[in-house]
């Protein structure tokens, strides 16, 4: 998915003439609709292969023309903007290095897109209206200590203190975004968003919750 997207996302904007145009609003539509079209278009090459290809992806564009800034993003990649200072901590404005390279440390930023997580309470409601279900769960920042017996108080202690825990929420149980190209399994069709379908699609989950039907009626992860 991720190659796919490398090799079709920005040429396909880049032959869309309104991609050029000078209309903020035009451009944010044709960024929304070339997402769509990568999405359904690398479905199909899922559908062709009869199981052998399955894959999905995140992915952010950062659109920079005539000073105003467009950013598109699909699940929870991030974008954000920083201001480079220089050690004596005046404004070196694109200051080259890096963070904290050459003597330019990264001062201060600000965040250019909201991921698009199962943990959002929009996606979490929107999931659910599609017929799925999002479960949380919690999981050790440093995969190396899973094995460690959390029933025992000191050990547990240690590990949210020492070590941290996160929060995990998941679709279905499952996957851990709620919008990407790709991901054919929690899709009705072919990345169409189809809130509005009242034909049901059904599967087998085992993790289903109890009394579930097993029936969604539009896609629990979307490209939009």
């Amino acid at each position: 998915a991720a190659e796919f997207c490398r090799d079709h996302l920005q040429a396909r904007l880049a032959s869309e003439p309104k991609f050029w145009s000078s209309d903020p609003d035009t451009v944010s539509r044709v960024l929304e609709d070339t997402f769509q079209s990568v999405d359904v278009d690398f479905l199909k090459d899922c559908d062709a292969s009869k199981g052998r290809l399955y894959a999905g992806c995140t992915a952010t564009v950062c659109v920079i023309r005539n000073g105003h800034v467009w950013v598109a993003t699909l699940g929870d990649s991030a974008a954000m903007l920083g201001k480079m200072t220089g050690s004596d901590g005046v404004d070196d404005g694109a200051a080259a290095g890096g963070v904290n390279g050459g003597g330019v440390t990264l001062g201060s930023h600000v965040m250019l897109s909201d991921p698009q997580t199962p943990g959002r309470a929009d996606e979490v409601e929107r999931i659910e209206r599609a017929g799925g279900w999002v479960t949380q769960e919690k999981e050790m920042f440093l995969g190396r200590l899973q094995d460690m017996d959390l029933r025992d108080p000191f050990i547990r202690n240690y590990a949210e203190t020492k070590v941290g825990m996160v929060n995990i929420f998941r679709v279905n149980g499952d996957i851990s975004v709620s919008r990407a190209i790709g991901d054919p399994d929690y899709k009705l069709g072919h990345g169409l968003d189809r809130e509005t379908s009242a034909i049901p699609y059904s599967w087998n989950w085992r993790n289903a919750p109890e009394n579930h039907p097993r029936t969604f009626s539009s896609d629990l992860i979307i490209a939009v």
